[in-house]
């Protein structure tokens, strides 16, 4: 078990050397990063399942949107991919936003609290929605918990946030991707998290052609004039109230306007 999993993060590595990752180290890349399955760590490029040993909410979740995909007969208009905030779009008041801004679209949200970069990049390439779905945009927010928890630098966070645009545009060669920036996170503008956020957003820009792949950076609208977070967008200083979730609406809103129809 120990020798295939050594394995494993050997080739990421070697594939992440090879093929580049947008002025990411390739050495960064393979990270200091997470448990595995009790073992030592994981890599923040490395395709990671959510691995529990009994069905729980992670299972029912999963199934949950499986039978949806399935109901719609596999076409949705978008696919969310990312973390708890972006989880957070199906909790009562945000989906009240959702539906004011996209009352007519079908949305299927990927999105899982906790997850890092090697979760969702597991959930696009790995767990057969994208191979199977028909969706128009990709909606793309992750990374934060990558630095939150302190498993991984911002090149190793860059490269998985790559390696899930490059994913997602080899299994939805029809569907755009609408990368977002790792919004700011810490009250003050000097929280030690700020730099990180940057440092990682700056490394994913580039990977926007603005024809098939959009960069977003929600920095200033989420911020107020002195560079600080108020408790009326997030309230934790990471996750969005229902106002926050109007600013991100409103910014998603014109490439749905253009691309699902």
């Amino acid at each position: 078990m120990i020798m295939k999993l050594l394995a494993l993060f050997g080739l990421a590595a070697c594939t992440l050397i090879t093929s580049g990752c947008c002025n990411v180290c390739p050495e960064a890349a393979k990270a200091e990063a997470s448990e595995f399955f009790g073992m030592a760590r994981s890599t923040t490029s490395t395709p990671r399942h959510r691995f529990v040993e009994k069905y729980n909410g992670w299972h029912k979740r999963y199934d949950a949107k499986r039978n949806q995909l399935y109901a719609a007969n596999k076409k949705v208009d978008m696919i969310y991919i990312g973390d708890s905030i972006t989880h957070g779009w199906e909790n009562r008041a945000s989906m009240e936003v959702q539906k004011k801004f996209f009352p007519n679209l079908n949305i299927l949200n990927l999105a899982h609290s906790g997850d890092r970069t090697e979760h969702q990049y597991w959930m696009v390439r790995d767990s057969g929605f994208l191979d199977t779905a028909q969706a128009q945009l990709v909606v793309v927010l992750i990374g934060t918990n990558n630095i939150g928890h302190k498993v991984a630098g911002v090149e190793a966070t860059a490269a998985g946030i790559k390696l899930i645009v490059e994913t997602i545009r080899a299994k939805q060669p029809n569907a755009k991707v609408l990368l977002f920036g790792v919004f700011p996170r810490g009250e003050k503008p000097d929280n030690a998290f700020r730099v990180q956020v940057k440092a990682i957003n700056a490394m994913v820009a580039p990977l926007a052609d603005n024809e098939n792949v959009f960069f977003v950076d929600l920095a200033d609208k989420l911020l107020e004039k002195d560079g600080s977070i108020s408790k009326k967008i997030m309230p934790d200083f990471l996750h969005l109230t229902p106002a926050g979730y109007t600013i991100w609406a409103e910014a998603i809103k014109p490439y749905a306007e253009r691309f699902c129809r």
